[in-house]
């Protein structure tokens, strides 16, 4: 059993979430309307000055994930503070070992559900307005998603601290057994059946899992992901082009002609599929 909790997840990877339903103090920060499709949609202070139960340490997606003075903060909240999970998203989590004892030290990294992590990302940060798209067309979306997408998926492929103990995999986040065992191993009691009804409720309103794939034919893609939105018409692409190593490889053909609806941009890709400098 531990008293104390220290969540690493990178933007996206439902650390709110976690540290929300492993809390003891839950019903302080939780909605008495029930789970949200987003939990952190109120700013962190207003968060922390509610409850003395969860610190947040870090910034967001534009913060470099492996600021030591971040590092250090965590250090010292850990060190001279009483609050009972810190959540932050400083990745070296190997850096927190010397804690374990005491401590239940995790880092959330997308093992499975990589592109449903990264999507979560997304779609949240528009929902909470720190990335607008309500003014833009298709073609920008797109564009945009796709950098990001492609920043993140690499930051993560290239992410080596994985100590196999201290690792949670996103994709495992959504299976409520799971997190029931979770509960049990971190505090020694299954959760409250009004928490876990609440985890499920969360959990229903996010979004299918979206695991990487290999695929190399537009229309194995396509028929893969089933796009249904701006995100998924990014994604369409984002691993056509992966897949073909033809990110850099120049296109003969400009996002600006992307048609503003999901099905006619899914058809100019199929057009447009062999419009590359590669081939």
């Amino acid at each position: 059993m531990f008293k104390r909790q220290l969540i690493s997840f990178y933007p996206g990877g439902s650390g709110h979430f976690l540290a929300q339903f492993l809390s003891h103090d839950w019903t302080k920060h939780r909605s008495d309307s029930g789970a949200t499709f987003r939990l952190d949609s109120h700013v962190i202070s207003e968060l922390q000055s509610q409850s003395s139960q969860i610190y947040f340490v870090g910034g967001g997606r534009f913060t470099d994930h492996y600021n030591t003075a971040d590092r250090d903060k965590v250090f010292e909240v850990l060190d001279h503070s009483n609050n009972q999970t810190i959540i932050t998203h400083y990745l070296n989590i190997s850096d927190f070992r010397k804690y374990t004892d005491d401590v239940w030290v995790r880092k959330i990294f997308p093992k499975t559900n990589i592109f449903g992590m990264i999507k979560n990302n997304q779609i949240k940060k528009h929902d909470l307005e720190l990335i607008d798209y309500t003014s833009t067309n298709l073609s920008t979306r797109v564009d945009n998603i796709f950098s990001i997408m492609h920043e993140l998926y690499n930051d993560i492929h290239k992410d080596k601290d994985l100590p196999d103990d201290l690792i949670i995999n996103f994709g495992s986040l959504y299976d409520i057994d799971y997190l029931v065992d979770q509960h049990k191993y971190v505090h020694g009691y299954e959760p409250s059946n009004t928490k876990i009804d609440w985890a499920q409720q969360y959990i229903s309103l996010q979004f299918d899992p979206i695991e990487d794939c290999d695929y190399t034919d537009i229309e194995q893609i396509i028929d893969y992901l089933q796009p249904a939105d701006y995100f998924d018409v990014a994604l369409v692409l984002y691993l056509y082009e992966k897949n073909n190593n033809t990110i850099d490889s120049g296109r003969l053909w400009s996002i600006d002609e992307l048609p503003n609806t999901v099905n006619e941009a899914i058809e100019f890709f199929r057009s447009n599929a062999k419009k590359y400098n590669k081939f």
